[in-house]
């Protein structure tokens, strides 16, 4: 009986040893590696496009940063960001919900092109619908909570057949909650500087003028 206790004692002080080392590789970075290659392969089965994630570094136990983001090939991407920031709490997850204290994007660049026959080239494939109602109608079925996401130096370019047409200087910061309850977003600031070529707008009398003003 006596030499169980011990065997009994000695294999949990080894798992808690290797619990405490596992736990204290993971929180010092050494995975991330293995982390960044794992969540390329995810990414681009999931999305059906090629995902490319320059740098992973950070504690995946809190926070993460990834840098050089792109989906799409690097000719043609979809979305390319120099860098995001992301800071999570895991205990949630216990309860089957996401929450993410803070979701920062750093120069995010979204980009649009529309062929000659008038339909998207987009790098991603299109999910199939599994229902008739529409997603913002039926409810998440994964409950998440974006306590504060933030947009900086961001820019939209749209490419049409002989003529392109960009938003620069996108500042955005908003807050958002998904549940089996529905959707909704606190837009806290939106802010943009430049428009090329000017959006053009007119006044009650039809005189042209130009919508380079900022919404704060």
């Amino acid at each position: 009986m006596k030499t169980v206790l011990k065997l009994a004692a000695g294999l949990c002080i080894v798992l808690t040893l290797a619990l405490a080392i596992g736990l204290f590789a993971l929180a010092a970075g050494w995975f991330n590696p293995r982390l960044r290659a794992y969540a390329e392969g995810t990414l681009s089965r999931n999305l059906g496009a090629e995902v490319h994630i320059g740098r992973l570094s950070g504690n995946p136990l809190s926070h993460l940063r990834l840098e050089e983001v792109r989906i799409g090939p690097e000719s043609a991407f979809l979305l390319s960001l120099d860098a995001l920031d992301l800071r999570y709490r895991l205990l949630p997850l216990l309860r089957g919900a996401v929450a993410v204290d803070t979701l920062r994007l750093i120069a995010p660049h979204v980009a649009l092109r529309q062929n000659a026959s008038g339909t998207w080239d987009l790098p991603i494939q299109e999910a199939p619908a599994e229902t008739s109602q529409p997603w913002w109608e039926s409810g998440s079925p994964l409950s998440l909570r974006i306590v504060h996401a933030e947009i900086t130096d961001g820019e939209i370019s749209l490419q049409t057949p002989g003529a392109t047409t960009r938003v620069r200087e996108l500042s955005l910061a908003l807050g958002f909650n998904a549940d089996a309850a529905g959707y909704r977003l606190e837009l806290r600031r939106f802010r943009t500087l430049l428009f090329a070529p000017p959006l053009p707008s007119r006044t009650s009398a039809g005189l042209p003028c130009c919508a380079m003003a900022a919404w704060l």
